[in-house]
């Protein structure tokens, strides 16, 4: 579509802050929002089954070393009382 990079804004919430990440990382939108994002997959899986499942997951988005690579601002917006992913 032609669209300049820096004209685009990239949202994530969830899960949907993985793929968001490696966007922000990779290209160079105006900016990054991410909602209830985790740190790393592996890691996340591992608390929600007290540490079994992380054995089997692949490391497949890690949040959290991605923002090293990120020329665009980030905002993060994650409540306080989510049961899911820790804040």
């Amino acid at each position: 579509m032609e669209i300049p990079e820096d004209n685009i804004t990239v949202v994530g919430r969830s899960i949907g802050s993985g793929p968001a990440c490696e966007v922000g990382s990779k290209r160079h939108p105006r900016c990054v929002i991410l909602v209830s994002a985790f740190t790393s997959i592996k890691k996340l899986s591992g608390d929600l089954s007290f540490g079994i499942a992380s054995y089997f997951v692949k490391e497949r988005f890690n949040n959290y070393e991605s923002l090293d690579t990120f020329k665009s601002p980030v905002l993060l917006i994650h409540g306080k009382a989510d049961n899911l992913i820790k804040y």
